[in-house]
């Protein structure tokens, strides 16, 4: 089994694609390029975490989607989702927010995000 059948992959790539903001900066279809295996500080599955840096590409724009994932028991769990385009560099768009118990948003203290406040279509099932 290949890294990109993973649950944690094709639940982000479904994410990417559900997220309104994201589809209209990038323009479909939206693909995803080869993962930098060469890279372990970006891209890594071990022990119940994946965190990857994922090449994706629009007919609008291109850049790459940062992951987060956790695997309880058996099913894999996106934590976070951030996309950054080739054209803004330094400045991430949130697409998928992991939420902490109290119901406010973590982000990586070194990263700037940006919260547009457009929510993908699916987001009331997740």
């Amino acid at each position: 089994m290949g890294l990109k059948s993973g649950g944690w992959f094709t639940e982000s790539m479904r994410l990417l694609h559900a997220h309104s903001g994201a589809v209209a900066l990038l323009g479909e279809p939206i693909r995803d390029g080869k993962l930098d295996l060469g890279s372990p500080a970006d891209n890594f599955c071990r022990e119940g975490k994946a965190q990857f840096r994922v090449p994706v590409r629009g007919v609008k724009d291109q850049g790459h989607l940062y992951l987060w994932a956790t695997r309880q028991t058996h099913t894999w769990q996106v934590d976070r989702l951030e996309l950054e385009l080739s054209d803004i560099a330094g400045c991430r768009l949130l697409v998928h927010p992991r939420e902490n118990p109290k119901g406010e948003q973590e982000a990586p203290a070194d990263e700037q995000t940006v919260d547009t406040g457009v929510k993908p279509a699916d987001r009331a099932a997740t």
